[in-house]
């Protein structure tokens, strides 16, 4: 199963935007200037999912498989929760929004919001998140909702 990793180095958070870029820009028609020059996405924390079978010191250029970031909001959020094609429907996003729960408990959260795209809510609810707001919204043309989980 693969890792989530905190990044921590600029390597890592280069392999956040490359697969960012390929889920976000390429397969769902997002702007490619919000993914790179978002103004909030350097105070962010971000984890990267790799297989569980790469070493910390080997290059993560081209093995990253999904990535979360937690925005420091109020209340805080997760958001660009994306993962690969190919990892999908395998447990893979769950790993990184549990990564991401852990670390904001330890900063002592209680709460977190999320703008979740309207055909994900699904898998949001499975992992404690409700709706705040049933009124739908767009961003960039693609409905999404508020939603939020208590930790």
């Amino acid at each position: 199963m693969p890792v989530a990793r905190l990044v921590t180095t600029q390597a890592e958070l280069d392999e956040v935007h490359r697969v960012r870029i390929e889920v976000f820009v390429e397969e769902q028609g997002y702007s490619h200037q919000i993914e790179v020059d978002d103004p909030i996405d350097p105070q962010c924390t971000h984890w990267l999912l790799l297989p569980d079978d790469l070493g910390p010191d080997e290059p993560v250029a081209g093995r990253g498989l999904g990535t979360v970031r937690l925005v420091p909001s109020d209340p805080p959020a997760l958001g660009r929760l994306c993962v690969v094609k190919a990892g999908r429907g395998k447990g893979w996003g769950r790993i990184l929004a549990l990564a991401l729960h852990d670390h904001a408990r330890s900063l002592g959260v209680k709460r977190l919001a999320i703008h979740s795209q309207e055909y994900a809510v699904p898998f949001y609810e499975k992992l404690g998140y409700y709706i705040t707001d049933h009124v739908p919204f767009l961003d960039e043309g693609q409905p999404h909702l508020h939603m939020a989980v208590d930790l």
